[in-house]
């Protein structure tokens, strides 16, 4: 696979919205990357899904828009979390939950969890990365453990 595909699997896989520009200009063929942390190169990052082109001059530029798998994170795996994984993971969701306690914190109670993380609540910072894109509901057992 090429550095440019390796790359763009590599994005989308850590969370990022990635597109994949090509220019076409009259036998050359060259092919980029624009990440959502960069300049807004092309418009590139415009729609979240999807293929656009367009024709400037003799170059015609396609861009391919590229978006990771929406993830749904729950802190608490109480008696709520159960319906929010099986609704979340339905709609197309990763779904991971956090609690502190193994009884709620398992695979065998959440099958649909993408994760199921046992840890203490001051940690999930440290243990989940939650870019801007993804939702986080919180459903601890206790005003402690929210804040």
């Amino acid at each position: 696979m090429s550095e440019v595909f390796e790359r763009l699997l590599s994005g989308i896989t850590e969370g990022s919205r990635v597109a994949l520009v090509t220019e076409y200009r009259d036998s050359e063929v060259q092919r980029s990357l624009v990440f959502e942390d960069e300049a807004n190169k092309y418009n590139a990052l415009d729609r979240s899904a999807g293929i656009s082109m367009t024709d400037s001059g003799g170059i015609l530029t396609m861009v391919e828009h590229y978006s990771p798998k929406p993830r749904l994170v729950i802190l608490g795996g109480g008696h709520i979390a159960l319906p929010l994984c099986r609704f979340g993971a339905s709609l197309g969701f990763g779904v991971v939950v956090f609690d502190d306690r193994p009884s709620f914190a398992n695979g065998a109670r959440f099958p649909e969890a993408s994760a199921v993380i046992c840890d203490a609540f001051e940690n999930v910072t440290a243990l989940v990365n939650v870019p801007r894109n993804e939702y986080v509901l919180v459903y601890t057992r206790g005003h402690r453990h929210d804040e």
